[in-house]
């Protein structure tokens, strides 16, 4: 019976160091993907001032495809405040969701942004 109660421990002791290196990992994705979310901001702020949306003939679809960036974005930064408050699986579904969506918005305001 000891044997085994030891064995546990050794297991739970080698099991740890790789806990927290996957915890580093996920600490760090989650950072990267915060990081594209404050410059996706920076960018739509950037869209929402420049002169030429008002010149364009479709200015209106324009403007309107920029508030509908601008509300998805602020939805996932909500979404991130929620993720940074949950563990486990569900906080890793959130930071994949969260990922997954900032690509589309970011391949909006790219080609918004003319790119």
């Amino acid at each position: 019976m000891n044997h085994a109660v030891h064995s546990e421990e050794s297991a739970g002791k080698i099991q740890a160091p790789r806990r927290q290196a996957e915890r580093s990992r996920e600490a760090l994705a989650e950072v990267g993907i915060e990081s594209r979310l404050h410059r996706l901001g920076d960018e739509i702020r950037e869209l929402s001032g420049a002169p030429y949306p008002a010149l364009l003939q479709d200015r209106a679809r324009i403007r309107e495809a920029i508030d509908e960036l601008d509300a998805k974005h602020t939805t996932l930064l909500w979404v991130a405040r929620v993720a940074k408050c949950t563990e486990g699986r569900i906080r890793e579904r959130l930071w994949t969701d969260i990922d997954r969506a900032l690509g589309s918005l970011e391949r909006v305001a790219d080609s918004l942004a003319g790119g």
